[in-house]
């Protein structure tokens, strides 16, 4: 958001989509500080406007990088954001379009994504077969992501996808969904798919979770923890895998 394509007609081709009964998700990045405040101010204008018109805005501030990793090259800051955001999209998606060990059919997906505001997403891999909880630690690494910037106690909706190899087991897949219902509301509605991704090898599970509802955060504390960014570089790998 705050340049011309952005915040000028998102707000617009949303309102258009409306119109014609779709469901508008929108998934925007907030500018850097770094340029400048007037960009700032038009992007925070726009998010408003686009609000007013789509279902659910997700929503992820490019600042979150800076404060995790200062040296991080500008293109691969660039390319960490829109991976984060692609992924996001691919996820849930990929709900719908692939069966799996438990299916969410659209009805679902609709019933979470229509009038929940401002959401968020968090990705989250664990690759190692031998870890013990590893779907569960996959799951506190998506809520962990530090490229987000939200309070999830009062997350009303929770949409989560969870995707690994042969060896992944209901049991497991089960647990990473307890895990994260935990931390949200208890009211929550909460719709969650599983599937075996044979290309994923029997080592790798990965976490997708959009919570809807949120109260977006004000880059105030942050949990000290600066390996979360090399992971969270890691896992916009997804796409590209």
């Amino acid at each position: 958001m705050g340049g011309g394509t952005g915040t000028g007609s998102a707000h617009v081709i949303a309102k258009a989509a409306k119109g014609k009964g779709a469901i508008v998700v929108g998934v925007v990045t907030m500018p850097f500080s770094s340029e400048g405040a007037k960009r700032m101010h038009n992007a925070i204008e726009g998010l408003e406007l686009l609000k007013k018109e789509a279902d659910t805005t997700i929503v992820i501030p490019n600042d979150k990088l800076l404060l995790y990793a200062p040296d991080l090259p500008l293109n691969a800051a660039f390319k960490a954001s829109d991976l984060v955001l692609a992924n996001g999209v691919k996820g849930i998606a990929e709900l719908i379009t692939k069966s799996g060990l438990v299916n969410v059919d659209f009805a679902d997906v609709r019933a979470l994504l229509e009038k929940s505001g401002t959401a968020v997403i968090g990705l989250g891999e664990v690759e190692d077969a031998n870890m013990p909880n590893r779907a569960v630690a996959a799951a506190q690494k998506a809520l962990d992501s530090p490229l987000l910037d939200f309070e999830i106690g009062d997350a009303n909706k929770c949409l989560i996808n969870i995707t690994g190899g042969p060896g992944l087991t209901l049991g497991e897949a089960e647990a990473a969904v307890n895990a994260i219902a935990s931390k949200i509301s208890k009211n929550a509605i909460v719709k969650w798919g599983a599937a075996i991704d044979d290309a994923q090898g029997n080592k790798n599970v990965k976490v997708l979770v959009m919570l809807g509802g949120v109260t977006q955060g004000t880059g105030g504390t942050l949990k000290e923890i600066p390996q979360q960014l090399d992971d969270a570089i890691g896992d916009v790998q997804f796409l590209d895998e």
